[in-house]
C-alpha cells in the first residue's frame, strides 16, 4: 500500500512539473519539432502572442526561452515552426547564429549556447522596453546578406507612406556596424 501511494505521489508531482510551465491561457502549439540539432516547442499566450523554446536534442531544459510577437500569423493556426527559425552567418565567422522572426524585427542567439548574439548597437526590444544588442527592429521588412560586402541591409515599412532602409557592415571583431540609413516618407 504504501509503493502505491508513493508511486501515485510520485506521478502527481511529475503531471504538476510538467502542466505548472504553462498557464491556463497558454497552450502548446508545436511541441519538439526537430530543426537540425534542435528541438522547437511553441506556445501561445495571446493570438499575437507566444514562447518559442529552443533545445538542444538530447538536453532537458531549454537553451532559449523566449516571449514573441506575431502580426502577420496567429500562432494558433502555425504547423510548423519553419520560417521563424532559422540559422544564418550574421557576423561572417563562419559560423551560423539561430534567427527568431518576430513581429517587427529578429532575434539571434549564439548556436552553441543559446545565449544572446550581440552583434548590434543598443536598440530598445519592442516586447520588453529594454536596451539589447541581439534584436534588430526590421520595420515589419526583411533583411538581405551580402557576404562579399560582408553587409545586411534591412528594408521595411514604417506606415503606408514610409520606410526605412538600413545597412549593416561586420567590424573585424564580430559586431555590426550601421554604415548607412535612410528614411523616406511619400505622405508628406
Amino acid at each position: 500500500m504504501k509503493k502505491h501511494l508513493l508511486k501515485t505521489g510520485i506521478a502527481i508531482l511529475i503531471t504538476n512539473i510538467m502542466f505548472s510551465q504553462t498557464s491556463k491561457n497558454e497552450k502548446i502549439i508545436i511541441k519538439n519539432e526537430n530543426l537540425e540539432e534542435f528541438s522547437i516547442t511553441l506556445i501561445k499566450k495571446a493570438d499575437f502572442e507566444g514562447i518559442i523554446q529552443v533545445t538542444k536534442k538530447g538536453e532537458s531544459k531549454p537553451i532559449i526561452n523566449l516571449n514573441v510577437e506575431g502580426q502577420s500569423y496567429t500562432f494558433e493556426n502555425l504547423n510548423t515552426i519553419d520560417g521563424i527559425i532559422t540559422f544564418e552567418d550574421f557576423n561572417f565567422d563562419g559560423e551560423k547564429e539561430i534567427v527568431i522572426q518576430s513581429n517587427d524585427g529578429i532575434y539571434l542567439f549564439d548556436r552553441k549556447t543559446g545565449k544572446p548574439k550581440n552583434l548590434f548597437e543598443k536598440e530598445k526590444d519592442r516586447k520588453s522596453g529594454k536596451d539589447v544588442r541581439n534584436y534588430i527592429f526590421t520595420y515589419r521588412g526583411e533583411y538581405e546578406i551580402d557576404e562579399k560586402e560582408k553587409t545586411i541591409k534591412i528594408t521595411g515599412s514604417n506606415s503606408a507612406f514610409s520606410g526605412t532602409e538600413v545597412i549593416y557592415r561586420a567590424n573585424g571583431d564580430g559586431t555590426m556596424k550601421v554604415v548607412k540609413k535612410c528614411d523616406w516618407d511619400y505622405g508628406s
